[in-house]
């Protein structure tokens, strides 16, 4: 899926979810870091790492991963 269809999908729909490449990440939320791509739920304040990020040799998508 192209960045433009997701965008329309995005805005489109009813979804609380909303995706960000990771230029857009870094340009809305003023990161300078590599993030990567995520997809939040603005309602549930939930973040998901499209990529992941590895911890003791296991991939985490969420922080609520972690525990």
């Amino acid at each position: 899926m192209s960045q433009a269809q997701r965008e329309q999908y995005y805005q489109g729909s009813n979804t609380t979810y909303r995706y960000f490449s990771e230029e857009e990440v870094k340009s809305t939320f003023n990161i300078s870091s590599n993030p990567g791509a995520v997809i939040i739920n603005f309602k549930t304040r939930d973040v998901i790492s499209v990529n992941g990020f590895k911890f003791d040799g296991r991939t985490f998508y969420t922080l609520n991963d972690l525990r």
